[in-house]
């Protein structure tokens, strides 16, 4: 049974809360199943309410699954009667979903609300971890003992905070006891409540309140869940009251006191991860439940029917998957949808499902596999179903503006046109497609079909696997590279470059101009960053162009400080992408990079100072100035063109330190004389 999450998240609020309910009108009726007992089936069921989608996954014999036939297909030479063509619409094709959802996008919108009441109640559930913490850190320390041994140190004590007693685990458990509480209640009294809350913590009751509470938490927008944990409390208190009759012998005065406790207690709710702490109202349902003399007052569960009850569950699940998809929701793992003013096409495909070599009809399917195409306007769709039974056998529908027809001849011929439209954008049978092509038309003939493709992710795996099957020319990689270029993402191109770069080399011009056709500035500076390690000197030009294109001066920046190479080759052309940054700082950024590998020729010296003048900011410009002069073996023509750049300073303050400093090297009387 193939499902989509959509279908498997919305088939399990239903199916778990039928079973919820199957589960609670049978142990309501009976009587003699200790609370105990009701207590490990109820956390039972909650475990197979959680893993129902996987449970009905189990390979298990389906004794009660009956078989439904296929519709059988219609004679094509002959169009059948009316009164034939009624009585097979009328017929079951297999068991499909009373619902069929066309897409996830509803299941998202309730995921993304699940998620949100999911943090809320987990919220919740922190402040009160946090809340009872202090409530226990702030309370006072008694000589009352625990009334019997325990397996883990538990310590009493009284607070001013609570108005009701309540068992506090976790590592260092504690009962804590309202202060006025303690005083009111006679000792009889007292020591029947502590030995309740301790009831509580020798079972481990705090902790697996903790495990359900999240469990609650996690899933509060299920409905099952919310009512398994009504009942779980509602158990684990009784289980509890029993655990205290059993070790004291005596009903009466352990109802007395619970009586006491419901007529001291002065609120309703109840902390929630606190044990043994119940409402006034659930306090009296439990002293009715005490004094029932005919009740099952066992204080352990019976394994042989909490074994029973699970294998029960498991069973009703497993045999129930057949009807439960015939009730429930069904979902779609592909659906594609195409559609403009005039005409709509739409595929939806679940299950698994193998199509012949040529796309024009389906070979096999999996059973419950289903195919809808629809295509067409608006009043006149036409729509084909192709759908798996129970066995396997495939049964085929067609219908023209909503009414069905037979499927003769132009059922055919729709289903293969529209199929193989659709299943050359999909990497379905890519393999077999692409050699079909390149033996009609050869590579070039691929391309032309590959070029069709408007799916980018297959179009650029068509182009991966047509680069594998051929040996290319120089022509024909070029044609790859441009129909590349026509993707619309820019992941798949840079997939696409990564993949085959090799296939390219020495043809940097065509990969520098598919690299410009990317929209993301990031992604460009990435692979321009990695092109230069391998570019010839005589591309640098054309790479400066690129790097020239991109939009953003951090971008732009950022590549030249890595590229930037010590040679006046590489120098010159990156160099004059520098007065097209816009920021100053990025600017002066670069050429402090340029001085580290400056070399003292005529092309580089023209490009650097040039640059430098684009900088409008004196103490960029400044800077920039001070770093070349501390450069040592700088030409006269070098620190000549730093004296003309100092003068064209407008800022006098920069001007005198970049002249000072200019005048303190031996090679320059001249300015030495000026700035005096």
């Amino acid at each position: 049974m193939n499902e989509t999450f959509s279908s498997a998240l919305l088939n399990s609020l239903w199916q778990g809360t039928l079973l919820t309910s199957a589960v609670w009108l049978v142990l309501r009726r009976q009587t003699r199943c200790s609370a105990a007992t009701r207590l490990a089936i109820w956390q039972l069921t909650l475990a197979v309410v959680l893993l129902l989608p996987a449970l009905r996954q189990l390979p298990l014999k389906r004794w009660f699954e009956v078989a439904i036939p296929a519709a059988p297909a219609p004679v094509r030479q002959q169009a059948p009667s009316s009164l034939t063509a009624d009585f097979e619409a009328a017929l079951p094709t297999q068991s499909r979903p009373l619902v069929e959802l066309p897409s996830e996008d509803p299941v998202e919108v309730l995921v993304a609300f699940a998620v949100l009441l999911a943090l809320f109640q987990l919220l919740r559930l922190a402040i009160a971890y946090f809340t009872l913490r202090r409530w226990k850190k702030k309370s006072k320390l008694t000589s009352h003992k625990p009334p019997l041994p325990l397996a883990r140190p538990v310590t009493v004590r009284v607070s001013s905070r609570i108005t009701m007693p309540m068992a506090v685990g976790y590592r260092r458990p504690a009962i804590l006891l309202p202060e006025a509480m303690a005083s009111d209640l006679t000792p009889d009294q007292l020591h029947q409540v502590l030995l309740h809350e301790s009831a509580h913590l020798e079972r481990g009751d705090d902790w697996a309140t903790l495990g359900e509470r999240l469990v609650r938490a996690v899933f509060a927008f299920h409905p099952a869940v919310y009512w398994i944990g009504r009942q779980l409390d509602r158990e684990r208190e009784m289980a509890c009251d029993d655990w205290v009759v059993a070790h004291s012998g005596a009903t009466k005065p352990y109802a007395e006191a619970l009586a006491r406790v419901a007529e001291l207690s002065l609120v309703e709710r109840a902390p929630i991860l606190a044990a043994g702490a119940g409402r006034r109202k659930e306090i009296f349902v439990r002293l009715e439940a005490l004094l029932d003399s005919a009740r099952n007052r066992m204080p352990s569960a019976s394994h042989p029917l909490v074994l029973g009850a699970g294998l029960l569950l498991l069973f009703a699940v497993s045999q129930s998957t057949p009807y439960s998809h015939l009730l429930g929701f069904g979902g779609y793992r592909i659906r594609h949808l195409v559609t403009d003013d005039q005409t709509r096409r739409e595929f939806k495909l679940r299950g698994d499902i193998d199509f012949t070599a040529d796309d024009q009809d389906v070979a096999h399917m999996t059973p419950g596999s289903k195919l809808v195409i629809v295509a067409g306007d608006r009043w006149l769709p036409r729509q084909i179903e192709i759908e798996a039974g129970p066995n396997g056998e495939i049964s085929r529908l067609y219908f023209s503006g909503g009414i069905r027809q037979p499927y003769d001849k132009e059922a055919e011929r729709f289903l293969g046109r529209e199929l193989s439209t659709w299943l050359r954008n999909e990497p379905i049978n890519l393999s077999d497609r692409l050699s079909r092509w390149l033996t009609a038309g050869g590579p070039e003939g691929a391309l032309r079909e590959i070029r069709t493709v408007g799916n980018d992710h297959t179009k650029r795996l068509y182009l991966e696997e047509l680069l594998l099957r051929v040996s290319p020319t120089e022509e024909l990689l070029r044609r790859t590279l441009r129909i590349a270029s026509e993707i619309n993402s820019d992941s798949e191109k840079r997939t696409f470059l990564a993949d085959t770069a090799r296939r390219f080399r020495g043809l940097e011009g065509p990969v520098l101009g598919f690299v410009d056709t990317l929209n993301s500035d990031h992604d460009r500076r990435t692979m321009l960053i990695e092109m230069a390690a391998e570019l010839p000197p005589a591309m640098l030009t054309r790479f400066a162009a690129s790097v020239s294109r991109i939009n953003s001066d951090h971008d732009r920046a950022e590549i030249l400080l890595k590229v930037l190479g010590p040679s006046a080759e590489s120098l010159g052309p990156l160099l004059a992408v520098v007065p097209g940054i816009g920021s100053d700082h990025d600017k002066a950024r670069v050429l402090k990079r340029a001085i580290d590998i400056y070399v003292d020729a005529p092309p580089v010296r023209a490009s650097f100072f040039g640059a430098l003048d684009a900088i409008s900011t004196d103490h960029e410009r400044r800077e920039v100035l001070q770093k070349l002069l501390h450069r040592p073996a700088l030409s006269p023509e070098s620190l000549a063109a730093v004296a003309a750049a100092a003068k064209r300073l407008s800022s006098e303050h920069d001007r005198h330190l970049v002249l000072n400093e200019l005048s303190a090297l031996p090679s320059m009387p001249d300015v030495s004389r000026e700035t005096r």
